[in-house]
């Protein structure tokens, strides 16, 4: 479960933000369904093995041939920036699915003046 955390609380986030809908929507289209569910997999395995805290950037790394990530690459036409925008909200699909919970901010906000592109995701306790 994925959770906005503000100052009136945690507020249970359910779905892609709308925003960025039709984007998701277009090109989830290009990429088979195996695919996705391989690497939805792959991250559920990755956040399995999560203490506390990590940023989406960091996690397919620079090259992602060969990896449970190279589809979303051929799903965008192979546009660098499309691929790292889907996947970031691949992964934003899979926290919201998860049955643990877990908070997000901008890795802008997380590391200062560093130009860092991302999510910040972390562990929280069952919000009240």
């Amino acid at each position: 479960m994925l959770y906005a955390i503000g100052g009136e609380g945690a507020r249970q986030i359910t779905d892609v933000p709308r925003s960025r809908r039709t984007f998701f929507s277009a090109k989830m289209r290009r990429l088979p369904r195996q695919e996705y569910e391989r690497i939805v997999s792959a991250l559920n395995e990755h956040f399995d093995g999560v203490k506390d805290v990590d940023v989406s950037s960091f996690i397919p790394g620079r090259d992602w041939r060969g990896s449970p990530y190279q589809p979303i690459y051929v799903a965008c036409n192979e546009n660098q920036q499309d691929a790292a925008f889907l996947f970031g909200l691949i992964l934003w699909r899979v926290m919201v699915d998860r049955p643990d919970h877990w908070g997000f901010r901008s890795a802008k906000d997380s590391f200062g003046d560093r130009e860092i592109l991302g999510t910040v995701y972390f562990r929280i306790d069952e919000p009240e």
